[in-house]
């Protein structure tokens, strides 16, 4: 959504992943994990084995930051925060996702 509001001024609110589906921002960041990268799927079935595990601390609900937190600590440079993983290659901005988020970014800030 992006309104102008008075004196040519814009406000825009994007509602991670895309606008329409439900979840957060570790939804649409994980849709620039590149295709068939083996450390994510075995990242993904680490997660998941540990959301089966007896007494195991991690929710369902904080599955997809688990699987993102896991994928890049497994990178050359673990822990490495999401806009630097993308600076690094490990995270990859293209997609449907990432094309409909910058056309919105740049009609919020094209110039009036």
């Amino acid at each position: 959504m992006i309104s102008h509001l008075p004196g040519d001024r814009r406000f825009g609110a994007w509602l991670w992943p895309d606008s329409q589906s439900p979840g957060g921002l570790e939804d649409f960041v994980r849709g620039l994990v590149p295709a068939g990268d083996a450390c994510w799927s075995r990242a993904v079935a680490a997660t998941g084995a540990e959301l089966k595990a007896p007494r195991t601390h991690l929710k369902s609900k904080t599955r997809a930051k688990a699987e993102l937190h896991t994928f890049l600590a497994w990178q050359r440079e673990p822990g490495t925060r999401y806009g630097a993983a993308v600076q690094r290659g490990f995270l990859v901005p293209s997609g449907p996702a990432v094309d409909a988020f910058l056309s919105w970014f740049r009609r919020l800030y094209a110039e009036a």
